[in-house]
């Protein structure tokens, strides 16, 4: 149980330095106890979450190792409403199956309505399926639920939600406050730097492309799709051409 603690310790604030050391806490948690749901639940989180914050070290063999759990997590969690929204996020980041993921993160609202972060992901994924002004509404319900974590994804999935909505300047106060709570945010820098761009305030827009460049300067539009989850063509062009506006090399 301490092993599981100390890694949701370090999920609570994520960086690329916490990452290896909250997944490999929540490895041996499974080791010593393989039937561990929530610890399953938050490891497959967290390898989902490497993809956002652009950490390709171990790509293919993690999504195999996503590939491998998913049924596993699925079965041992199928009355723990942490482990369904943690694999229900994983589901549809790195597999990219959102009929199965809106399955999950259903499975995991009905368990515990007032679970923040079930509504988080759930607004995530609907996201990804085209449904905007749905995001807001369930990332919003999530905040509600947790005031106190609005840092990280909630404020990330706003500014994209926003932004999708053609709403530039309220993606951009999304993106600035979740900047200011992570200098090191890889999402927020890309959509403040696109929803910048949009909005017209090209300074800003060069400011948080400079910063995007500074955390990972390998950075390329055209290797935006690593960093995301599967938006429509429709979206993912839109979010291309914010970044072109902002300077960002192709």
């Amino acid at each position: 149980m301490l092993t599981y603690l100390r890694g949701l310790a370090l999920c609570g604030a994520l960086s690329r330095e916490n990452f290896d050391e909250a997944i490999g806490l929540f490895r041996r948690a499974l080791e010593l106890d393989p039937e561990h749901s929530s610890a399953l639940g938050r490891l497959l989180g967290c390898l989902a979450n490497r993809k956002g914050w652009g950490i390709f070290d171990h790509s293919a063999s993690e999504r195999a190792e996503v590939a491998r759990l998913v049924p596993l997590a699925v079965r041992i969690g199928r009355d723990d409403a942490v482990a369904r929204g943690d694999t229900a996020f994983a589901i549809a980041y790195v597999l990219r199956d959102l009929a199965f993921a809106h399955e999950q993160v259903d499975r995991a609202l009905t368990l515990n309505p007032n679970l923040a972060g079930a509504w988080t992901y759930s607004g995530w994924i609907h996201l990804w399926s085209g449904h905007p002004t749905t995001a807001i509404e369930h990332l919003l319900r999530s905040i509600r639920h947790d005031p106190l974590g609005i840092a990280g994804g909630r404020r990330s999935g706003l500014a994209h939600a926003h932004f999708f909505l053609d709403r530039h300047d309220e993606a951009l106060q999304w993106a600035e406050g979740h900047a200011r709570d992570n200098p090191k945010a890889h999402p927020a820098f890309r959509i403040g730097a696109a929803s910048a761009a949009f909005a017209g305030k090209m300074d800003q827009a060069q400011s948080f492309a400079a910063g995007l460049r500074r955390i990972d300067p390998a950075f390329r539009v055209s290797r935006l799709e690593d960093h995301l989850g599967p938006y429509s063509h429709e979206f993912l062009e839109k979010y291309k051409q914010g970044l072109r506006l902002a300077g960002l090399p192709e």
